[in-house]
């Protein structure tokens, strides 16, 4: 916005106001004297363009994406702290009690003794929110001496950890409700109350699916997966509560996935039997990156109601060949063919096996 307020030329702007008979070259006393002005006042241009851009929702970030939404009666959702299970036992494999707020820690993480459920069993909460909460499995070690205590492990995920609303996703529930303002019922309605709910990034409304007076709702993760059962039943759970009278009978669900195998002869330059794994694991995560894109189109408003999303053949053997050192590839089977794979409506692509043979090539 402020783009043209450079020093040089405000610079330029002041020294105008002089006489031309004065010195004006820099180093001169005039010089000197407002140069320091000049440049206070050009970051001060600067320091308004970007307040400027932090005003604009399409701009903002962070806290001032927040402020900028939350007119519209837009907010972040917050990180969740996983919760597991705590399980403790004394030198003779006994189950042991410990006391409630006890610290442990584990992978670099920590975790604080919430509540009792039986002898020896507690549930056991993340002290920092989000997924990286759900990871850790095995043995803790107790942040103090804990009398009796031999051995403690974190178990199973009983309530699962989510990580705070990216502003992408923040700013889209922001456009949908401007572009799809929500009334009682409507697909804007439902949309805003499902996507407020930890753990779904998007979703896609079917109306009719099941016949006359039904809807289904089709769930997707931050992560582009199915959601956890856990999630799908908090959705559900919120769905019945705020489901206007008249409206369809609606069903939650995540979406399907559906695992695509890929095989195929790779030609490598400066290949080496020692890089097998690595070049198989380039290659999958290029396969992963663009199912993933595939899993966003799939709530595509655009599509028809039962019409799915399409993996491409061709895309597959662009994903293979981005990854290094591959030149080119021959005999590619995709889902044990070699052609388009035509997805139903509520499904997306997760890799499955994944069966590569390596050739080396001169340069």
């Amino acid at each position: 916005m402020y783009e043209d307020q450079t020093f040089d030329a405000i610079m330029g702007r002041m020294l105008s106001h002089f006489d031309d008979t004065i010195d004006k070259r820099p180093t001169s006393f005039i010089y000197n004297q407002l140069a320091p002005t000049a440049q206070e006042l050009a970051d001060a241009y600067v320091a308004l363009s970007i307040n400027a851009d932090l005003v604009l929702p399409d701009n903002a970030e962070n806290i001032y994406l927040e402020r900028a939404v939350a007119g519209q009666g837009i907010y972040r959702v917050t990180a969740v702290a996983a919760q597991r299970a705590g399980l403790f036992y004394d030198v003779d494999n006994n189950p042991l009690d410990v006391p409630l707020g006890s610290r442990f820690s584990i992978d670099n993480m920590f975790f604080t003794v919430l509540s009792r459920t039986t002898a020896g069993r507690f549930v056991m909460v993340a002290e920092t929110a989000g997924k990286a909460g759900n990871s850790p499995i095995g043995s803790m070690t107790p942040v103090e001496y804990i009398e009796g205590l031999a051995r403690s492990e974190l178990a199973e995920v009983l309530v699962e950890g989510f990580d705070g609303e990216s502003d992408q996703s923040l700013f889209e529930r922001f456009e949908l409700k401007l572009k799809n303002p929500p009334s009682t019922g409507n697909r804007g309605y439902y949309l805003q109350l499902v996507r407020a709910v930890p753990g779904v990034r998007n979703a896609r409304i079917y109306r009719g699916w099941n016949g006359p007076g039904t809807a289904r709702i089709v769930l997707i993760s931050p992560e582009m997966r199915t959601p956890s059962a856990a999630v799908i039943a908090e959705v559900q759970r919120n769905v019945d509560l705020h489901t206007p009278i008249g409206d369809p009978l609606i069903t939650v669900s995540g979406a399907e996935e559906v695992m695509i195998s890929v095989s195929a002869n790779l030609y490598i330059r400066d290949y080496d039997i020692s890089l097998n794994d690595s070049l198989t694991q380039q290659v999958k995560a290029q396969i992963s990156a663009y199912f993933t894109s595939l899993a966003a189109e799939f709530i595509n408003p655009d599509l028809k109601k039962n019409e799915g999303g399409i993996v491409r053949y061709a895309k597959i053997g662009e994903s293979i060949l981005n990854a290094d050192a591959v030149i080119d590839y021959d005999n590619l089977k995709v889902a044990g063919g070699a052609a388009n794979v035509q997805l139903q409506p509520g499904q997306i692509p997760i890799i499955g096996a994944l069966n590569l043979t390596f050739e080396g090539v001169a340069n």
